[in-house]
């Protein structure tokens, strides 16, 4: 039985943080790329857990907020507001930054066993978000709040509107902002997707209604659970040994956990409903596959779906030969979105992917890796993070069947913390799988 841990939060400030120098006019109107252009306007969350004490937490915001007015300076996009689906004004609004004092310790939240429906007391309030109809000019592309506990633990939560970013620009805005503080920043550069796939004033934005709305109204259907579990950089390496074969002897880290996720998934949705037919659909980061290669520090979203499909009771070792060989797909892929008929091609692509987002019958999982794309190494003068968590525990049912990895590390060096969004019979016969479990360690 869960236990009901209650988290006494008293709010410090609410301020609205500006780029510490103006926008210059020439670069006052941001035009977006093809794939941000026909994004869906919706904001995902990230937390980031610092559980080393700090004993000087005055100073320390003090510079997390002057660091991040810099930052602002050289992302001048993220500090506007869009104006239609394919134009940012840069006008220098600023973005919400809240200051919290939480009075618990922080390790007390990372061990309750209902520490999932805490998450979203740590973010920043949700009259930001993209729910319901809301003009597009309304919406934030970020939003902040700091957390510091009783203990000197601190919490950074955040917001991020997903038609200006992905997973990848978050990360590189994270290490700026991180290393501003330090003197050692990297700048961004905001012109090169736009480049590689320039705009179209025709194509209009994708809506996904069920991303849009939100997610604590009405009574859903079913419930949706989300855990994460834990696999070492040595339980790994043992997977990937079974999940080798000899038409493909040395699979990878993302090869292998990803089809050992699959595997048991599909094994518990199939003792609930049938479960025939299964589709992994993979989240491409298309930068380095793009000809020629974008900077790892491209803003804005470049990402694809490349689909793994299976039919039937597959072998485990089958199910990574699937992955892989969706995976090698991608640059064909995207040399159609670079060709003559590209605009079509990114269109329907992205079209895709929203019917499986809202119209999927359960067989259809959803994986993105955040693995290594700079938030684990966002050290703001008090460590790196201990946890990352791409939730903010409140789970609406366009989200069944999601799969985030993030980094995790232990003794035995860089391991996967696998985040499953199941429908809870599912879920719980998944926990009681000692196989899964004997690599998947719950946290």
């Amino acid at each position: 039985m869960e236990d009901k841990m209650k988290v006494e939060i008293q709010i410090i400030s609410k301020e609205t943080i500006k780029p510490s120098s103006p926008t210059p006019s020439h670069l006052k109107t941001f035009k977006l790329s093809l794939i941000d252009q026909i994004f869906p306007a919706f904001h995902i969350p990230l937390l980031l857990f610092y559980t080393t004490p700090s004993e000087t937490r005055p100073r320390q915001i003090s510079t997390l907020k002057s660091s991040l007015s810099e930052t602002l300076s050289h992302f001048y996009p993220l500090a506007g507001r869009c104006i239609d689906d394919s134009t940012v004004c840069c006008d220098d609004q600023g973005i919400p930054f809240v200051e919290t004092y939480i009075n618990s310790r922080l390790c007390e939240i990372v061990n309750s066993s209902s520490k999932v429906t805490l998450l979203q007391q740590f973010l920043p309030p949700r009259e930001f978000l993209a729910l319901g109809p809301r003009p597009i000019s309304d919406l934030v592309p970020l939003a902040f709040q700091i957390n510091v506990f009783q203990c000197g633990g601190i919490v950074i939560g955040c917001y991020m509107l997903h038609k200006l970013l992905d997973a990848s620009s978050l990360g590189t805005f994270f290490q700026h902002w991180a290393c501003r503080g330090q003197g050692n920043a990297v700048g961004p550069d905001f012109d090169a997707i736009f480049k590689a796939f320039p705009p179209d004033p025709s194509i209009k934005q994708v809506v996904v209604p069920d991303l849009c709305k939100d997610p604590s109204a009405g009574s859903p259907p079913m419930v949706v659970l989300v855990k994460s579990f834990r696999l070492s950089k040595a339980g790994i390496s043992r997977l990937k040994e079974k999940g080798a074969s000899e038409g493909y002897e040395n699979p990878t880290s993302f090869e292998t956990v990803a089809g050992f996720v699959w595997e048991n998934v599909v094994a518990a949705a199939r003792s609930t409903r049938t479960a025939d037919s299964t589709v992994l659909s993979i989240t491409i980061n298309m930068r380095s596959r793009t000809n020629p290669t974008l900077p790892a520090e491209s803003m804005g979203n470049c990402i694809t779906e490349v689909h793994a499909k299976a039919t039937g009771v597959r072998t485990f070792p089958e199910l990574v030969m699937e992955i892989h060989e969706a995976v090698l797909k991608t640059n064909l892929k995207i040399e159609k979105f670079q060709g003559e008929n590209g605009v079509e091609e990114i269109c329907a692509d992205r079209e895709a992917a929203s019917r499986f987002v809202t119209e999927d019958d359960g067989c259809v999982y959803q994986l993105s890796s955040w693995c290594r794309l700079g938030l684990e190494k966002a050290d703001f003068g008090f460590g790196k993070p201990n946890w990352i968590i791409p939730t903010d525990g409140i789970i609406p049912v366009s989200l069944r069947n999601f799969i985030f990895f993030t980094d995790y590390s232990d003794a035995s060096g860089d391991g996967v913390e696998v985040w499953l969004f199941l429908e809870e019979k599912e879920m719980r016969i998944l926990e009681s799988n000692t196989k899964f479990i004997e690599f998947a360690s719950p946290n």
